[in-house]
């Protein structure tokens, strides 16, 4: 469209049409700026695309995460690791009194 408008007004000129040729500048001017609002409009449109997008994955984030801190917390509830760190710390002094058995016996 632009393109059209600016032969048109190219040929206005040669034919020395000068009030023709103030018309259509005035409308390339205006089209001109239609366009760049409308690539500006775009690029915010997109913007709050991908923030929608980044909150919505945020989201979906936040509730893994809660359902992971739900999941330890059964974990813990079932396993009690107090009571398994009391038992692997008894396992290893036992283990460490066999050794020192062992090596006084060779």
């Amino acid at each position: 469209m632009l393109d059209i408008i600016e032969l048109e007004i190219k040929k206005l000129a040669k034919e020395g049409n000068n009030e023709g040729c103030r018309l259509l500048a005035k409308q390339l001017v205006q089209l001109r700026k239609q366009k760049q609002r409308t690539y500006t409009a775009g690029g915010k449109v997109q913007g709050i695309a991908f923030q929608n997008k980044a909150m919505g994955a945020n989201v979906k984030l936040a509730d893994a995460m809660g359902v992971a801190g739900k999941t330890m917390t059964d974990m813990n509830r079932l396993m009690k690791p107090e009571q398994l760190a009391a038992t692997v710390n008894a396992f290893s002094r036992e283990n460490m009194k066999m050794e020192m058995t062992d090596e006084m016996s060779k």
